[in-house]
């Protein structure tokens, strides 16, 4: 669920100039991930930050590591 500071519409026009920003030139150093990765990767901070919300805090940075680690094999998969 997409909610928070911002309404849904917002998070979603989010959503999609993060998946318009990614490259498929999986090779070059610059490379910050495809188009898909970036979504999913949007839709993930979306989520934690709704997460954070609803449990009224934020999270330390160290488990905000360890949640994005956990979430990158799928978020690498992202087609």
């Amino acid at each position: 669920m997409l909610s928070g500071k911002y309404k849904v519409a917002e998070q979603a026009t989010a959503v999609r100039v993060f998946t318009n920003v990614g490259d498929c030139n999986v090779e070059d150093a610059g490379h910050h991930g495809t188009p898909a990765q970036r979504g999913a990767t949007a839709l993930f901070g979306q989520e934690l930050a709704d997460l954070q919300k609803k449990n009224k805090h934020v999270f330390a940075a160290e488990s905000v590591r360890l949640k994005f680690n956990k979430e990158l094999p799928g978020i690498l998969a992202a087609k």
